[in-house]
């Protein structure tokens, strides 16, 4: 069994534009993926979102052709899921956020920002430093 995680590569706003150039990325944001959609489908995604309600929620994404990247880990999507779901409606976490563009290793304990949520999610170490782009080259995507 695998998890899909999906990676956001369009221009989007400038928000999409001012991640890509802190964090050295081509993305911007991430998704853990219920099943990987046909491009331009519908696919019932879980993250942490300053734009949808700024905290950890679910929702269906129509992903389209050109603008996301996926990425499959081998790791149960069952128990990823519970994971990030016993997160949910916690707060979006943009002081975390910005410190994973830092060469730093300090945790915010304010909640969960994107990357954060899926690196927590599919068990790794540390979670806390990983931005969009560092998570996308650890599921063996290019920056």
């Amino acid at each position: 069994m695998h998890t899909t995680l999906a990676f956001y590569r369009a221009p989007g706003r400038w928000q999409d534009a001012a991640v890509r150039l802190i964090t050295r990325s081509r993305f911007s944001h991430c998704e853990l993926v219920a099943l990987e959609p046909e491009p331009g489908g519908i696919a019932r995604s879980l993250s942490a979102s300053k734009r949808d309600g700024n905290c950890v929620r679910v929702r269906n994404i129509r992903f389209h052709r050109g603008h996301w990247e996926f990425a499959r880990v081998g790791v149960d999507m069952g128990e990823v899921w519970r994971r990030a779901m016993s997160e949910l409606e916690l707060p979006y976490d943009i002081i975390g956020a910005a410190l994973s563009a830092l060469p730093v290793d300090i945790e915010s304990d304010r909640g969960w920002f994107c990357s954060e949520l899926c690196a927590y999610a599919i068990g790794l170490e540390r979670p806390h430093i990983y931005s969009p782009g560092d998570l996308a080259e650890h599921c063996g995507l290019a920056r």
